[in-house]
């Protein structure tokens, strides 16, 4: 049985959310789960399907929608039962046409041989990976205060970062008084592994070392509080925000690759 989270009860959606939880717990799902009523895009639009009977749930692929023209599966297989992953993706593609959704991607385990073959009527090929990347606060830090002068003329070069809420720290970078950049980090719980997000470049300032001075200018900070590392995440999308990272030396600590799903 193929079905949708409108035709649960309260009691039957608590009862599979604990069960995803427990999967989660073990580390056996690639992507955290979404439930259909913790989605704001597409509402009336099933976001996760299952296969099995109500006593005994099989699978589960939720349907993710970052965009009205743009969704991402993840799936969770919890039999060896091979119509599951075909009865699973027929369903959540039938209802991705439902809703006019053009582009569809999936992270592929390669645990499933479902994968290798075309048996369901679905087609995959490579089109974007996602990294998280990682550097020590050290070898960015020994860059703090260097490059990006020249590039921005001779008007001073200033940094200045401020406390956010839950633990998050402000920094920005400013040319002659006016912001030219900025990003945000955040603390792990040890406090020894700070991530960083939100990195932006006015226009007016790119193509002059600025994103790449506040990234040192930060570790610097960072390290100066008993920070080690410091990890982002980037799409091979975003080649230019790639080849900066990886120019200050992060390294790839983890990828997740998204395939372009297609009806045959």
């Amino acid at each position: 049985m193929v079905t949708t989270a409108k035709r649960l009860t309260l009691w039957e959606r608590k009862r599979l959310r604990n069960r995803i939880e427990e999967y989660e717990n073990r580390g056996s799902l690639s992507a955290s789960l979404f439930l259909e009523e913790e989605m704001n895009a597409l509402p009336e639009a099933a976001c996760f399907f299952f296969y099995g009977t109500r006593r005994r749930y099989q699978g589960v692929l939720s349907v993710f929608f970052p965009t009205e023209q743009e969704a991402e599966f993840t799936v969770a297989v919890f039999s060896e039962e091979k119509e599951i992953l075909p009865a699973l993706f027929t369903a959540a593609l039938a209802e991705c046409r439902r809703f006019l959704v053009e582009e569809v991607y999936t992270v592929a385990d390669p645990r499933f041989a479902f994968w290798e073959g075309r048996e369901c009527g679905v087609r995959l090929s490579l089109s974007f990976s996602e990294y998280m990347l990682c550097c020590d606060t050290g070898t960015l830090a020994r860059e703090s205060g260097t490059g990006a002068t020249e590039r921005a003329g001779k008007e001073e070069i200033t940094f200045f970062c401020s406390a956010e809420a839950d633990g998050q720290i402000s920094c920005r970078l400013f040319c002659a008084e006016e912001e030219a950049a900025e990003c945000l980090v955040m603390p792990s719980a040890t406090g020894k592994e700070w991530y960083l997000f939100c990195l932006e470049t006015k226009e007016k300032f790119r193509r002059q070392g600025l994103a790449k001075r506040l990234i040192c200018e930060t570790a610097c900070l960072l390290a100066g509080k008993g920070a080690e590392r410091i990890r982002l995440q980037v799409s091979s999308k975003n080649h230019p925000a790639e080849k900066l990272y990886r120019g200050l030396g992060f390294w790839t600590e983890e990828q997740r690759d998204y395939y372009k799903t297609e009806e045959q």
